[in-house]
């Protein structure tokens, strides 16, 4: 059975995309690499019907020792059909 959601994707931004390649890192060694992505999210209400969900994946290269970093910003805007924020 598949789930259904009550959230409707109305429109979307891929505000911004980078990808650098670490030109220092030997590519030529079979080592493990250990990732660790950042993601961050920040939920606006737009009215009563809409909201924007702004989503961010970064992997830094701060140490040099990744074979490349990238960051990956999007905002998506979703219907919402049916009060879901309050004004508590």
């Amino acid at each position: 059975m598949q789930a259904k959601s009550s959230l409707s994707l109305k429109n979307y931004i891929v505000k911004k995309m980078n990808f650098s390649i670490n030109e220092n890192f030997d590519f030529t060694q079979n080592t493990a690499i250990r990732i660790n992505p950042e993601f961050t999210r920040n939920i606006t209400k737009i009215d009563d019907d809409h909201a924007t969900v702004n989503l961010i994946f970064c992997v830094d290269n701060v140490n040099g020792d990744m074979p490349f970093s990238m960051e990956i910003e999007s905002i998506f805007v979703f219907s919402i059909p049916f009060p879901m924020f309050t004004n508590s």
